[in-house]
């Protein structure tokens, strides 16, 4: 994405922590006093930060089915396995029973992926001392083959919240690695564009969530602006309009739609123009929302970090009454500039 990787590391914290606001507090502000020149160094600190702060909690425990020979009832009676115990002559039963237990699909994952980090030469030796001091932690808790992830099935409520934030960076850690000429030694590759697309998306919206509180900010689905004759058993077949961002103030609304991509545009026959795809979807959204909205005033904007390779892009242009504008944000700078970049926007298209 860019050439400066290291001022992109730093920025990248900074984006997380509006994205996942377990990154708030003290503990990890630090982090953006210090200099990282690789990813997995950053990954490293921040997994080493919390998963410290969460075994003060406790890790999180879940109720797991266990088999075994009891010499009292517990749970169940496992019919052919007492049987056979019978056979055997030892008067034990053998039960099925659930129990509270920390060697669950979430501890597991943390556990591979601090050990990953813990192998991996881009990470500093002080933050190796950290992460195997936590692993010691984890004796209880199973290893599991970095292959053998099921991220869908998944679940968070509100008492593993800290867990959102830290299965998110094991994610973006285990699905951007390659192993080295060294057996067991895996490096970050460069930054993904499909993983940092959600960081992006996720930055954006809680930016303006935490620093422009006269704004109502969302993520919603966007209605489709249908006849009253159109059938019902048509509606599973028409596509998700779900809406990156929305910004709404009094009689206005802006709906963003972010996109993390190698180049914000497309040449053809020598000229750069902007990608279609992209600007049938945002007209979409915006004269569906404006139907549904009949006295709010829509606008769309196309929101591009920028890449080495673009050029800064301020498009603008009015279709049908509405506002439709693509921008770049230039992330390869210092925090406060991009601010000033966000900052624009909402002064630009709201205010």
């Amino acid at each position: 994405m860019t050439e400066d990787r290291g001022k992109l590391i730093k920025n990248i914290y900074y984006m997380l922590s509006y994205a996942f606001r377990a990154l708030k507090g003290n503990r990890f502000e630090r982090i953006a006093k210090e200099d990282f020149d690789d990813a997995g160094d950053l990954f490293a600190e921040i997994l080493s930060l919390a998963v410290s702060k969460q075994l003060k909690q406790g890790l999180q425990r879940e109720y797991c089915e266990r088999a075994d020979e009891l010499a009292v009832f517990r749970g169940k009676i496992d019919m052919p396995g007492t049987i056979a115990l019978k056979v055997r002559r030892r008067q034990n039963l053998y039960c099925t029973y659930d129990e509270l237990s920390e060697d669950n699909a979430l501890n597991r994952i943390l556990k591979v992926t601090m050990r990953t980090l813990a192998l991996s030469p881009d990470v500093k030796p002080e933050r190796k001392v950290k992460l195997n001091a936590l692993l010691r932690y984890f004796n209880g808790v199973s290893d599991m083959p970095i292959n053998a992830i099921n991220w869908s099935v998944l679940k968070f409520n509100r008492y593993n919240m800290m867990y959102v934030m830290m299965i998110n960076i094991c994610f973006f850690v285990l699905h951007n690695l390659l192993q080295t000429t060294k057996a067991g030694e895996y490096k970050m590759q460069a930054f993904s564009d499909a993983q940092m697309e959600k960081v992006f998306e996720g930055f954006v919206r809680e930016y303006y969530r935490t620093e422009h509180s006269e704004f109502i900010t969302r993520s919603p689905q966007v209605k489709w602006a249908l006849d009253s004759g159109f059938p019902a058993k048509n509606l599973p077949l028409l596509p998700v309009m779900q809406a990156d961002t929305t910004l709404e103030t009094e009689g206005k609304k802006l709906i963003i739609d972010t996109k993390y991509y190698s180049s914000a545009t497309n040449a053809r026959y020598g000229t750069d123009k902007l990608i279609s795809g992209n600007l049938y979807q945002i007209f979409t959204y915006v004269k569906n929302e404006q139907h549904s909205s009949p006295h709010t005033q829509i606008t769309g904007l196309l929101l591009y970090a920028k890449s080495k390779n673009d050029k800064d892009i301020d498009f603008d242009c009015s279709v049908g009454g509405n506002r439709i504008a693509a921008r770049t944000l230039d992330l390869n700078c210092d925090f406060a500039q991009i601010k000033a970049q966000l900052d624009g926007i909402a002064a630009d298209f709201l205010l």
